[in-house]
């Protein structure tokens, strides 16, 4: 996928109004108006291009298509925040079926192409807005990932934007049947997919921004089963024994 995909030259740095004058992809008319706004205004434009040039058309990807909803959002900077690709993944209407193979298409050329772009983010807003199913992030984080490491810290930024509200954080994504358990699972399940090495590092640094974040040592805000869970975890991808843990990282995880 990603050897056709266009390369980028430079982030772009245009203005648009104020993003309550945007005018929902749904409600645009079926008319070729948006042509007029592709110069100043590349992200309404764009969601007026989607609902003619559908990214998935019968089950099929347009790479043709895809190239161009990249080469927009990245190249000519449409995408100034993480919310403006929540916005067009909303008008391209990916079949639920799709969505890994199109997540990992935007991972590959966001690592390759433009590691600034603030990727975990937009992942996590994508996931908190209801856009994307959570196994599809999944798989598609180890399609595009794989067994490789993880150097911008994509990863860590999303398992953060999606860390649960509750008792022990007054931050987080508040869902009814999301908590500690469920991020956990998550945790697992993206960390097994990519290198154990730097998995490590990647949960090492989140847990330190959990405890940077919180104020409060891990080990008194979180019960002492979700630390032995971490623990055993840290454990199993540094090839470490438990009392070689201890002093690897700055968060409080003491055995």
């Amino acid at each position: 996928m990603h050897d056709t995909l266009l390369p980028v030259r430079g982030m772009g740095s245009m203005k648009r109004p104020a993003e309550d004058s945007f005018e929902p992809a749904k409600s645009l008319k079926t008319g070729d108006t948006w042509t007029s706004f592709q110069s100043s205004d590349p992200l309404y434009a764009l969601m007026g291009e989607l609902q003619k040039a559908k990214i998935v058309q019968d089950g099929e990807v347009s790479t043709e298509n895809l190239k161009r909803f990249l080469h927009v959002m990245i190249v000519q900077g449409a995408a100034q925040k993480p919310k403006d690709w929540l916005q067009v993944w909303q008008a391209m209407e990916i079949p639920a079926d799709s969505q890994s193979r199109i997540v990992g298409a935007i991972i590959t050329f966001c690592l390759e192409c433009a590691p600034q772009c603030n990727l975990g983010e937009v992942l996590a807003e994508l996931l908190k807005g209801h856009a994307v199913k959570l196994k599809a992030v999944e798989e598609a984080v180890e399609m595009a990932i794989g067994a490789n490491i993880d150097p911008q810290g994509v990863l860590q930024e999303l398992l953060l934007g999606i860390f649960p509200k509750g008792p022990e954080s007054d931050w987080g994504w508040s869902r009814i049947g999301w908590g500690w358990s469920e991020w956990w699972k998550t945790v697992q399940k993206i960390m097994a997919s990519i290198d154990p090495t730097s998995a490590f590092v990647e949960l090492g640094f989140l847990l330190e921004h959990f405890e940077s974040k919180g104020g409060t040592p891990l080990q008194q805000a979180w019960s002492k089963d979700r630390v032995e869970k971490v623990r055993e975890l840290l454990c199993e991808l540094g090839g470490l024994k438990d009392d070689e843990l201890d002093g690897c990282f700055k968060a409080a995880l003491k055995g």
